[in-house]
């Protein structure tokens, strides 16, 4: 996987969520640690809603920009449209008001198709164990927002509201953790930190005082059950920017079942 990103005060969650699963996807498939980075601004300018101000290629991609998103809509431009890498088209968490992106010139390479899956905890890890899948969570409530370490729990009371978006990268099962990132945590701190100051997440996006030194903690209670979640919110949030989700079934812990695909590349393995 590429490093934890931040989003900032933008709602670009589903533009992150949608570039960290084809970064690990073409990572994963292609067996390189090293893959570029993918653009999300791309995202938040070029896929507007006609009634959002947008009318890029004759087309509404029924975006928001920092209002939101659904990640199949991404999918959908960017089959037909193309990526542009993150060095050609960089992140300003914000809208700039016009498209930056010619097709062909700035194209790093073209989205082939993607797969929702519906419900199957299955095919859920089948995926997972060969390349990351991006889902939609609930997020705005302190049972994720407070994380700092362990597992989140149905016994927590999670909500499964769907308001954010995030890749899953991997998960645990009674034999250890399926993680394409094998470098072991550092020693957690001797002393707790403080829980991190009051957050809100409104529609697709996040907005909290950033806190340094997050604690990270090396054990997960024993018990090994549970997603590996990235998320956009910076390194220093949860624990490393990731955060542990029990396996249930249903909707899911924070609805993590609720919304779940994954997408291949076109021409790039």
């Amino acid at each position: 996987m590429t490093p934890v990103k931040n989003q900032g005060g933008c709602g670009s969650c589903w533009a992150f969520a949608v570039t960290t699963t084809l970064e690990g996807t073409l990572g994963a498939k292609t067996d390189n640690k090293n893959v570029p980075r993918i653009s999300e601004q791309q995202g938040v300018d070029c896929t507007l809603r006609y009634d959002s101000g947008g009318s890029y290629n004759s087309n509404d991609w029924g975006c928001w920009g920092c209002e939101g998103c659904w990640m199949e809509n991404h999918y959908n431009y960017l089959i037909s449209e193309g990526a542009a890498l993150e060095s050609d088209y960089p992140y300003v968490a914000q809208q700039l008001g016009s498209c930056n992106y010619t097709k062909g010139t700035d194209t790093f390479g073209y989205v082939a198709n993607y797969t929702r899956i519906y419900s199957d905890l299955d095919e859920m890890k089948r995926i997972v164990a060969m390349q990351p899948i991006d889902i939609a969570i609930s997020a705005g409530n302190s049972v994720f927002q407070n994380y700092s370490g362990g597992v989140i729990r149905a016994s927590d009371g999670c909500p499964t509201g769907l308001d954010h978006a995030v890749t899953i990268v991997g998960y645990c099962y009674e034999g250890g953790e399926v993680d394409p990132d094998p470098t072991p945590d550092p020693e957690p701190t001797p002393d707790p930190e403080p829980a991190p100051a009051a957050c809100d997440v409104d529609k697709w996006w996040y907005s909290c005082t950033e806190q340094a030194n997050r604690r990270r903690e090396l054990f997960v209670n024993g018990e090994c059950n549970y997603w590996k979640i990235q998320n956009s919110w910076g390194s220093w949030w949860g624990d490393g920017g990731f955060v542990r989700v029990e396996i249930t079934e249903g909707n899911g812990v924070c609805g993590v079942n609720g919304y779940v695909e994954y997408a291949d590349w076109a021409n790039k393995y």
